[in-house]
């Protein structure tokens, strides 16, 4: 253990979504695979979809950070895709549940984060307002959630193409 329990829970939810269904994952499960009581968990957590949403937010964060180091936009944005597609299958059990549209929002959320610091740092923030830029942000967030919700089950969705796309719609716009 790390001594960061609720990391260490989270972590070990995600060592068992690699080896079994989310869906057929336990707190039970969970509580034996990190070596900690129920209670424990409990103190930390809701329930496993209060576990999905820690996961998202601390998946995306890193994933942004990253992200935001790349050269260009189209570098930053394949890099941001990809990411998004190496925890979506760990997601999948609150994909399919009431919480859907609770870490859909999470993800638009955060991508929206993503997307307003990208196009500031990567000079693509001529915009003629704040309300304008926000509503571009917003769109183009919703896109990519979209985009990447719907290929969710594709073995290999053409994130180059998609990210080349959305590169000539953001130029066009701002040109």
């Amino acid at each position: 253990m790390s001594g960061n329990v609720k990391k260490d829970i989270a972590d070990a939810y995600e060592r068992l979504a690699c080896r079994i269904d989310p869906d057929k994952i336990s707190v039970k499960m969970l509580v034996e695979e990190c070596g900690i009581s129920r209670q424990a968990f409990y103190y930390h957590f809701q329930d496993l979809i209060d576990v999905m949403f820690y996961i998202v937010d601390r998946d995306m964060e890193s994933n942004i950070s990253l992200c935001l180091q790349a050269a260009d936009f189209p570098t930053s944005l394949i890099m941001f895709l990809n990411g998004i597609l190496s925890y979506l299958p760990s997601m999948k059990k609150g994909l399919n549940s009431k919480y859907r549209a609770d870490i859909e929002s999470l993800m638009i959320r955060k991508t929206r984060q993503y997307m307003s610091v990208l196009l500031d740092e990567k000079s693509y923030g001529r915009f003629h307002s704040r309300e304008e830029k926000d509503f571009f942000v917003e769109a183009l967030s919703c896109c990519i959630i979209g985009y990447i919700i719907q290929n969710e089950n594709e073995v290999s969705p053409d994130i180059d193409a998609f990210c080349r796309g959305l590169e000539r719609m953001v130029r066009k716009h701002v040109d």
